[in-house]
């Protein structure tokens, strides 16, 4: 007779746990998932543009401006034409897409934190507590493109501005199947002249492989 009683204190307290785990479960899935997500996101955005950024530094074609790009002068001297190297503008941008690729690869795993208190919602609590660590990965994929200025730099001076667009696709994948995908873009110059002169008609500039815009400034 004891044994049963026994038995029967057993399966209620057991029966209990399962209420509870159920109500905590709950509460981290509705709580703290919209705080996971957007710190999740946060980290993740401050990684790809790290990488991009860097990227995009260490493939700055400044020093080489003259092998890139091209100017055509008219019979007085003055230039008519910047015309890019399509082939070297290619190159230029596979090796920043894969450089920034290489760099996220690097940091695709990582965590975020944040205090228990979290659970209880509100501001009061939401600092309170011994913190807790959530691990997150992600995976990209990277794109570039490039822009051009030209802008007014004094008299009878003309600057020109060579950006690289850096784009990155990124999903991550945190806890119990979630999800997030966002995109994030950067604009980082690779390269920057000045040209005396009057502004030129024309300007030609490879977007993607074998594909020439002319843009006029």
């Amino acid at each position: 007779m004891a044994a049963r009683r026994m038995s029967k204190k057993v399966k209620i307290a057991i029966i209990i746990l399962i209420i509870l785990f159920v109500i905590i479960f709950l509460a981290f899935e509705f709580l703290l998932r919209p705080q996971v997500i957007q710190r999740a996101q946060a980290k993740a955005r401050s990684i790809a543009s790290y990488c991009m950024n860097t990227a995009a530094r260490e493939n700055s074609f400044g020093p080489y401006y003259d092998q890139v790009i091209v100017y055509e002068r008219d019979d007085s001297g003055n230039i008519v034409m910047v015309r890019a190297d399509a082939s070297k503008i290619n190159e230029l941008a596979g090796r920043i897409a894969a450089r920034a690729q290489q760099l996220m690869a690097e940091q695709e795993s990582f965590y975020v934190t944040m205090p228990i208190g979290a659970i209880l919602g509100g501001q009061l609590f939401s600092s309170m507590g011994p913190e807790i660590s959530i691990h997150c990965t992600m995976t990209t994929s990277v794109t570039t493109r490039f822009t051009s200025e030209f802008s007014n730099s004094g008299i009878n001076q003309t600057r020109h501005r060579i950006s690289a667009e850096v784009s990155t696709w990124i999903r991550i994948m945190m806890p119990a199947g979630q999800t997030s995908v966002l995109e994030l873009t950067v604009s980082v110059p690779v390269c920057e002249t000045i040209i005396i002169g009057t502004v030129p008609d024309t300007y030609l500039i490879a977007t993607e492989k074998g594909d020439l815009l002319n843009l006029l400034p």
